[in-house]
């Protein structure tokens, strides 16, 4: 079988217009799984970060010192 120049191929190359179109098809289908999937993973490790930093933040936010509030004298 012969790879194209992305490295994916399902059929061999033929003189045949029809196969060449097909494996064309194919060919671009498979690119285009392959960048949404990544596109997808991307945004999952993104959002996964995000998350981490927000509760990490909301973990440590009771020892930020608020001075406004600190100052006020304890009833």
């Amino acid at each position: 079988m012969l790879t194209s120049n992305n490295g994916f191929s399902l059929f061999k190359q033929v003189d045949e217009p029809i196969f060449n179109f097909i494996n064309k098809l194919v060919n671009t289908s498979y690119l285009s799984s392959r960048m949404a999937l990544r596109r997808v993973k991307n945004q999952s490790e993104k959002r996964r970060e995000i998350e981490n930093q927000i509760e990490d933040f909301l973990e440590n936010l009771p020892s930020f010192p608020i001075p406004i509030l600190d100052d006020i004298p304890h009833l």
